[in-house]
């Protein structure tokens, strides 16, 4: 089914998505495929099975539930956006770790969130300092107590700014692969009905 090679396309660029650190070029290259991907997965629905009048009737009532669904509608919009007008709108977000022992002697563990318009923030830990750069990447340690740090940037859409784009885009490619899975099944129990009533008909033939 080649609705299914457009689902194992669409995850192909969220693995990608969920493994690029810095280059925001390539992760809207992978993006803007994954929600072009996604959105072929239903278009190739459709076009595969479309001519059936047992699918016209079940992707009748699916279409009612995308109506209803803030997530399909969003992704779809997308895609008609990316197609027709360029990439969609996000913001990164970066978020950081850094280690240091703390007067007790055990590892402790500072947290930070960074922007890039933001300001550098000096936190204070025994023996010294920590100062965090605006993209929160840099870390400047003045201390014989700091271990080492962590760094991550999560993108988020304009629309969704509580759901990073990873989350969203990996439950929206959940729910479009049930949907696919939800037919196949039905339409291997119309095949079934079909070709038992082939047999019937040959049967009668004789």
């Amino acid at each position: 089914m080649e609705a299914n090679k457009r689902l194992r396309q669409a995850e192909y660029h969220l693995g990608k998505l969920k493994n690029i650190k810095k280059n925001k070029d390539i992760y809207m290259f992978n993006l803007v495929a994954f929600i072009e991907s996604i959105r072929a997965a239903t278009w190739y629905l459709q076009k595969e099975f479309n001519k059936l009048p047992e699918f016209k009737i079940w992707y009748k009532k699916k279409q009612e539930e995308f109506k209803k669904n803030s997530f399909f509608s969003f992704f779809n919009e997308k895609r008609r956006f990316v197609v027709h007008e360029g990439y969609p709108e996000t913001k990164g977000v970066g978020f950081g770790k850094f280690y240091y022992i703390g007067s007790n002697g055990t590892l402790r563990t500072g947290e930070y969130m960074a922007k890039l318009d933001a300001a550098p923030i000096t936190i204070i830990i025994p023996g010294g300092s920590v100062t965090v750069f605006a993209s929160g990447a840099k870390i400047r340690a003045s201390s014989e107590y700091f271990k080492g740090s962590e760094y991550k940037i999560s993108h988020y859409f304009a629309e969704f700014p509580k759901i990073n784009i990873i989350d969203l885009c990996k439950d929206h490619l959940n729910k479009v692969r049930l949907v696919c899975s939800e037919w196949d099944n039905l339409y291997k129990g119309i095949e079934k009905i079909g070709n038992k009533d082939n047999d019937y008909l040959s049967v009668n033939k004789k």
